[in-house]
């Protein structure tokens, strides 16, 4: 399996293989080397930047948008082609045109409008990278005036402005119901709540002059500052088994809980980047798949902490980017009314540095957020840099299921499952540096369990088998239980894993027992600040011995090893 890299040169990442402990006759023999080997291979990247306090950013950010080689599809045999001297300039003029179930081929281009589809229709691009259904408009460069310290320029589009939301953002000074988002050289920017709070990556809105303000020369770059409500679908959306294919859609004025792509009954997304949103990147409905042809890759990728020069776009990939809330969401107009049985299948889909806008992760932000679902896959994921979990199924949620995917630098839990009874496997992935290492390293596991790869909070139902955790230098928990007296735990089965921990958090921070939890063949690895004897674990158990005896993992393995080489 490829690690990531600070190097430049592409890798291709593969799903996570199955990793069944051996014998503890065979591990205890020779397998160690192996376990040394397995850590080397999955372990974490050489990451800088810890956080100082408590919520501090520690997420890697991109400086540039995806701009490699877009995916090859043949282009379809259909009247209904949009682009600079087709028949259709834009694509809306198409769909209306097209009956139900056609094909609507769309050359590169960029398109600044907002796409509502009929049912069976399929929007395809000329290629991913290519063809960009665009909710931003252009800044000229002649429109930049110095004030002071700041750029500005005088804004002359309709602003959306504040869209009232139940969370405002981590902190006071940042803006995030105000949904007018500036994006440079395609990257957003943080929006800010006064002029004097503007620092380097930010912007600030003076809605009663209408003027755009930034504090870094504009010379040289791009701006575009998002005033369409959606992309693609909208809040409404009737529309069924819609089709994307091979294009972008970004940069739209989303607010709190409205994304980019409002996904309808039977959509599918396949292949595409959905990038640069206010809220969120696709709110899903039933019947969905979001897939990429090929797995997501990790070569390019810098590391927390570091700004990656080169977030490149490959043939065939699907990546949900830069969201301002969340990557994925559930429609909120459906979340209370649906029945369970969603069928929602989410494959080889990288989603990556999702709340940049700080929403408050407490509640409703980060990688991916789903309540009410059921029948949910995740398969071959890569969720990565997510201001807030990596993937938090939150109540209600029913047969999920995660499998040979890759969870790392996520500010929370890489899997917080919570309030749900309704079962969750998650099997053979790979967990790196999730949690945030100052507020696990009280060891405070009933306030602090959300911290960690993977959280079981107030819920029941759970098998969490084979799966690779590092905790590494920096991350917090392992496997994390709290019970804050909605569900009570049960029926968790915690097996096989191998855990690595170089710092004295805990490799099984569980804040209460419950019934029918247990624990079996699971390996923990110590290295760094810890050593075999060091307390490692909960439930009134300070050491390995004390857990075995409680009859915990009577078959696992604790053993020391080398600190493992920075990737």
């Amino acid at each position: 399996m490829g690690a990531p890299s600070n190097a430049t040169t592409k890798t291709r990442r593969a799903r996570p293989a199955a990793r069944r402990r051996p014998s503890a006759a065979v591990l205890l023999a020779a397998g160690l080397a192996a376990m040394v080997a397995l850590l080397t291979g999955c372990g974490g990247h050489s990451g800088t930047g810890a956080p100082s306090t408590p919520g501090t950013l520690e997420q890697g950010e991109p400086s540039a948008m995806p701009s490699g080689n877009a995916a090859s599809y043949p282009a379809p045999d259909t009247p209904y082609v949009v682009g600079a001297g087709q028949r259709y300039a834009t694509i809306q003029q198409a769909v209306n045109a097209a009956p139900e179930g056609a094909t609507i081929y769309i050359r590169n281009g960029t398109y600044r409008e907002g796409v509502v589809p009929k049912s069976g229709q399929t929007l395809q691009g000329e290629s991913r990278d290519g063809t960009r259904i665009d909710g931003a408009n252009a800044v000229s460069p002649s429109w930049w005036h110095r004030d002071g310290k700041l750029w500005y320029f005088d804004d002359p589009w309709p602003l959306r402005g504040e869209v009232p939301a139940l969370w405002n953002g981590v902190t006071a000074d940042i803006d995030a119901v105000d949904t007018d988002l500036l994006h440079r050289d395609r990257v957003p920017l943080l929006h800010k709540m006064k002029r004097d709070q503007v620092g380097s990556g930010d912007f600030w809105i003076d809605y009663g002059a209408h003027r755009v303000y930034v504090a870094d020369d504009p010379d040289g770059h791009s701006f575009e500052l998002a005033v369409r409500r959606v992309g693609v679908g909208d809040t409404h959306t009737t529309a069924t088994d819609v089709s994307l294919v091979n294009l972008t859609v970004e940069n739209t004025a989303t607010g709190f809980n409205e994304a980019g792509v409002e996904m309808g009954d039977g959509w599918s997304v396949k292949d595409c980047l959905i990038v640069g949103h206010h809220g969120r990147g696709i709110n899903i409905s039933v019947n969905n798949t979001i897939t990429g042809t090929i797995a997501p890759t990790t070569g390019s990728y810098a590391g927390s902490g570091a700004r990656t020069s080169d977030q490149q776009g490959h043939p065939g990939s699907m990546q949900v980017l830069l969201n301002g809330e969340l990557g994925i969401g559930v429609d909120p107009n459906q979340e209370n009314s649906r029945p369970n049985g969603d069928n929602i299948q989410i494959a080889d889909t990288e989603i990556g540095w999702s709340n940049s806008q700080r929403y408050s992760y407490w509640d409703e932000a980060g990688g991916l957020k789903l309540s009410g679902a059921g029948g949910v896959a995740l398969t071959g994921d890569w969720i990565h840099d997510s201001y807030g979990a990596g993937a938090w199924f939150d109540t209600g949620n029913k047969n999920l299921s995660v499998t040979g995917s890759l969870f790392e630098d996520n500010l929370a839990a890489g899997i917080w499952y919570e309030a749900n009874d309704g079962g969750l496997q998650v099997v053979k992935n790979t967990f790196r540096d999730n949690g945030n290492t100052t507020l696990a390293m009280n060891r405070d596991f009933d306030a602090r369990g959300q911290y960690s790869a993977v959280f079981l909070s107030d819920s029941s139902n759970a098998d969490v088998d084979q799966n690779f955790i590092q905790v590494g230098t920096k991350g917090g928990f392992g496997i994390a239980s709290h019970y804050g007296g909605r569900i009570h735990p049960a029926n968790y089965r915690i097996h096989g894993n191998v855990i690595s921990i170089g710092i004295p958090t805990a490799a099984f921070a569980f804040g209460s027992d419950g019934d029918n939890i247990t624990f079996t063949d699971n390996s923990v690895l110590t290295w760094g600040k810890v050593t075999p004897s060091s307390n490692l674990f909960s439930l009134g158990a300070t050491s390995f011995p004390t857990w075995q005896a409680a009859g915990r993992d009577a078959n696992g393995i604790i053993a020391a090893i080398a600190a493992p080489p920075a990737s």
